[in-house]
């Protein structure tokens, strides 16, 4: 299958495309490398209907800043999460003024293109502030996006613990249900909103749940935008080997996979117009729980890397038409 690479420009910002007869993918260098766009090109439909990522309401995109409030800019596509999800104070500083920020340091920032070819490009991003280099290289091979992602520390540190997870927003389409191992069958809400799963820490059957106040809820599916209400819960069981999950709707089925053994936990979000009037849900594969990666290290619920180690894992999307 026939595969180019080129530059291009994607709402107002510089752009690099991965492209065969299957598969659009469009990233931003300069904007944390951000995979904007992913579009399946063998559907008979519009072009804004192949797309697959949740799209930004506005024709022009604003790069942000370091240490940025996430939610005040592009809550579209697919951003990188790391070294954390939540704010929070760093696990590395004895200085508690030092802080890791909103959604981590690296959906803020340039990255680095380091090579690229007609399959595969490469970016990297170095945090001078926690000392560590962070890189992935993206390839695509007919239908899949795979991704190998790589932690190194720099000498200025000894130890970090950390937190990745794709934060990719898929747009919604009739007929959406989540497909996720039969294995897991129980979720922790992790809501601070109090809404229809409860407080934070509130225990589910997976895949529907009955409330007292709401009755029966379906977290497979994504309810009418009229639902206004959101949630995001855990699997309380992890990933295994060769465990698969993702989604089917009118048009395509979407599958996704990880190196359970370096990314053990399953998370969903689901935003029924209950958040920012948005209509959307993420499926978030995680190296560590529950979003604070100052907590999860106190609590031994994230990955650490140390001087002197690499820490790599696989992430992969593959898309069918259905």
């Amino acid at each position: 299958m026939n595969t180019q690479c080129y530059r291009s420009r994607f709402k107002g910002l510089n752009s690099i495309v991965l492209e065969n007869e299957s598969i659009k993918a469009e990233w931003l260098p300069d904007y944390g490398s951000k995979l904007a766009s992913l579009k399946t090109k063998l559907l008979h439909l519009s072009d804004a209907d192949n797309e697959i990522l949740y799209q930004y309401k506005k024709n022009l995109l604003v790069t942000p800043s370091y240490a940025d409030d996430f939610t005040q800019y592009d809550l579209s596509g697919f951003d990188e999460c790391f070294p954390t999800i939540e704010e929070c104070p760093s696990p590395i500083h004895l200085d508690e003024t030092v802080r890791v920020p909103d959604h981590g340091e690296v959906w803020s920032q340039p990255w680095t293109i380091e090579t690229h070819t007609n399959h595969s490009i490469t970016f990297s991003i170095i945090s001078k502030i926690f000392g560590y280099k962070l890189s992935k290289t993206v390839s695509l091979n007919q239908n899949n996006i795979d991704s190998t992602y790589t932690v190194t520390l720099l000498e200025t540190t000894n130890t970090m613990p950390f937190i990745w997870t794709p934060h990719a927003l898929f747009k919604v389409y009739p007929d959406v249900k989540f497909i996720i191992p039969e294995n897991l069958n129980k979720v922790i809400s992790v809501s601070d909103n109090g809404g229809r799963l409860g407080n934070f820490g509130s225990l589910h059957t997976y895949p529907s749940t009955h409330t007292d106040k709401h009755g029966l809820v379906h977290l497979n599916k994504m309810e009418p935008s009229s639902s206004r209400n959101f949630e995001k819960y855990y699997f309380t069981s992890m990933l295994k080997a060769n465990d698969n999950f993702g989604f089917t709707d009118k048009y395509r089925k979407v599958m996704l996979s990880v190196d359970a053994d370096k990314v053990p936990y399953l998370g969903i979000w689901k935003n029924q117009n209950g958040f920012n009037n948005d209509y959307n849900f993420a499926l978030e594969p995680c190296t560590g729980i529950y979003d604070n990666v100052a907590k999860a290290y106190a609590q031994n619920t994230c990955a650490v890397i140390s001087k002197g180690e690499t820490y790599s894992w696989n992430f992969s999307i593959k898309t069918d038409v259905i």
